[in-house]
């Protein structure tokens, strides 16, 4: 069973909001002010607005669902384009900083979203991927909407948490 994302957009917002702990790390460990930055896989822009915020940098988003795009663009001014993990649509070395929030396990190719964040980053910019682990994913209510390929494949990943 896959989501319709364009339909969970409208309620999205009232059970995911940005985790201000995560973004006061990236603000405290990393140098953003006047640095241009992607959230990839924005959703409803919730991170990405927040980091605008905290941090006055120039933020980006790129995010494939019609509906959550859409309502992350009515919450300000922040350039949100459609796109995915094979086509993210900014120019080429435009980016200091790529985080990703809660989304990978939603990647069906690694391998193409990484040459992806190759291109569009700037040499010796910094890529963040925050997420969950394989136990924790399966324990949220929501597990149940992600199709079973993307489920599988966070097995295989790792990482720290905080």
């Amino acid at each position: 069973m896959t989501v319709d994302y364009n339909v969970l957009a409208e309620k999205y917002d009232l059970t995911r909001m940005a985790n201000i702990k995560t973004i006061q790390l990236f603000a405290e460990e990393l140098p953003l002010e006047g640095k241009t930055i992607l959230d990839f896989g924005c959703g409803t822009g919730n991170f990405a607005y927040a980091l605008k915020k905290l941090t006055n940098a120039e933020v980006y988003g790129v995010e494939p669902s019609d509906g959550m795009r859409e309502k992350a663009l009515r919450k300000g001014n922040i350039i949100i384009k459609k796109g995915d993990h094979k086509c993210i649509p900014y120019e080429d070395d435009l980016f200091d900083f790529i985080y990703m929030t809660d989304v990978i396990h939603h990647v069906p190719d690694l391998q193409a979203m990484f040459t992806e964040f190759g291109r569009v980053l700037k040499p010796n910019g910094l890529i963040c991927i925050v997420t969950e682990s394989y136990r924790q994913l399966e324990n949220r209510f929501w597990v149940k909407y992600y199709n079973s390929k993307s489920r599988n494949q966070t097995q295989g990943i790792h990482g720290f948490g905080y």
